[in-house]
């Protein structure tokens, strides 16, 4: 059981692992030794605006970065994990003023989606079964392999 307060998601999807978000895991991993747990660094699916990563974002208080580097994640850490203030060089900027728009809620590209089959995405790290299952993933297969004989199960998988 983690006992971290804050969580680093960092994008795993295609475009940002071509871009350097693995080495960003490792980094973040790195400069947060000695936290004693306090932040999880975790990967996500893809969350969406490929052409801007790496992406990242920092949990809970959800504050967005994008383009981050690994030479970024030192400053990240001191001005945003430690101090509690936004990297704004690192945000997204508002299309209307220019002016940074920190909070992934507040940016436009999400504020009006609403994901139905990837709603865990940024949520759960695909590369955790145990992330998955706290979800409330293999809870179907769990009911139906309970409360089922083999046979109607092989029968269900059929049809």
């Amino acid at each position: 059981m983690s006992n971290a307060t804050r969580e680093v998601i960092i994008c795993g999807g295609g475009g940002c692992v071509a871009s350097g978000a693995l080495e960003l895991v490792e980094r973040f991993r790195t400069c947060l030794t000695g936290t004693n747990g306090s932040v999880r660094v975790r990967t996500a699916g893809c969350l969406g605006p490929c052409a801007h990563g790496p992406v990242i974002t920092g949990q809970p208080d959800g504050i967005f970065y994008q383009g981050v580097r690994a030479e970024d994640v030192d400053e990240i850490v001191r001005e945003h994990l430690v101090e509690g203030r936004v990297v704004e060089r690192l945000c997204r900027r508002s299309e209307a003023d220019g002016k940074p728009v920190p909070r992934l809620e507040d940016l436009a590209f999400f504020r009006n989606q609403t994901k139905v089959v990837l709603r865990n995405c940024g949520h759960i790290d695909p590369m955790d079964i145990n992330d998955y299952r706290a979800a409330g993933g293999y809870e179907a297969l769990e009911r139906v392999l309970k409360s089922n004989s083999a046979d109607e199960v092989i029968e269900t998988l059929r049809v």
